[in-house]
């Protein structure tokens, strides 16, 4: 962490608001980014904002699709993460990281770089969710509701770089009325929100060094896997694995060529592709 960057005040500070729109809620259990917003500034005044599409390499659930109204077709021409990765980088780096409920968009931004096998440099969080919660009495701490109080217009909410704009609007409005105002910090918001907001563990996984599915996540090698599902149906397939957290495998799979999620209690046998 840069920690020149905590004493900085909010009013000068160098921000990267962030959000995504996903397959689901639980990155470790194969849920991928499908959208970004990024919006970074000085203080108040704009200097950039990102967006795009992600092609998260799965099916869009249905019940995410209603949500976000972003479906299977739209993603079609879009740019994996990995290929993204530096301009999202280049965008996040050495700032302040603002979200509303920035846990939720960290566990999903860790994972990707880890499935892209570097490393996310996490800088100090500001969450408008944490602040509120701390600071606040809205009937609840949604990002609808708090913009509704401060009216603060979102015509496109749960689309990510309109979900940025507002939760800009937001963060604005609390770091005027923080403290000492225009004198507030970074650290000073981190303790009126009750802390940091520390990275997640994005890869954890208890096997030996030595078991098929470790050594295939290290090398980057494809494994032939026999799996039962939760029917007791038994299948042969070749897959890739991507990432391993508690008892859930990530992996690209060849029978199906796409993302999915296997138990490790329900692989039978793992043998490497020669």
């Amino acid at each position: 962490m840069n920690n020149s960057l905590l004493t900085t005040r909010l009013a000068d500070a160098p921000i990267a608001v962030f959000d995504f729109e996903t397959t689901g809620i639980n990155p470790y259990s194969g849920h991928r980014i499908i959208e970004i917003g990024i919006l970074t500034s000085i203080g108040d005044q704009v200097q950039e904002t990102y967006e795009t599409l992600v092609q998260p390499g799965r099916r869009v659930p249905e019940q995410a699709s209603e949500i976000n109204d972003i479906y299977d077709e739209d993603l079609e021409d879009a740019p994996l993460f990995v290929n993204i990765l530096p301009r999202v980088e280049a965008l996040l780096k050495d700032r302040v990281l603002v979200a509303h409920n920035a846990p939720f968009d960290l566990g999903f931004l860790h994972v990707e770089f880890r499935l892209a096998r570097k490393d996310f440099s996490q800088g100090p969080v500001c969450d408008t969710v944490k602040l509120a919660r701390n600071s606040y009495s809205f009937p609840n701490n949604q990002l609808g509701t708090i913009c509704a109080a401060f009216d603060i217009e979102n015509k496109q909410a749960h689309r990510a770089l309109a979900d940025v704009e507002a939760t800009f609007e937001v963060f604005q409005r609390f770091a005027k009325e923080l403290g000492e105002g225009e004198d507030a910090t970074v650290e000073d918001w981190l303790k009126a929100q009750g802390g940091d907001v520390s990275a997640p563990e994005s890869n954890h996984h208890d096997l030996p060094g030595h078991h098929p599915v470790a050594s295939a996540l290290e090398e980057r090698t494809s494994l032939e896997i026999e799996y039962r599902d939760k029917h007791g149906s038994g299948t042969k397939r070749v897959i890739d694995p991507l990432l391993c957290h508690g008892n859930l495998l990530i992996a690209h799979c060849h029978l199906r060529n796409e993302q999915r999620t296997f138990r490790l209690d329900r692989i039978q046998t793992a043998e490497p592709v020669s």
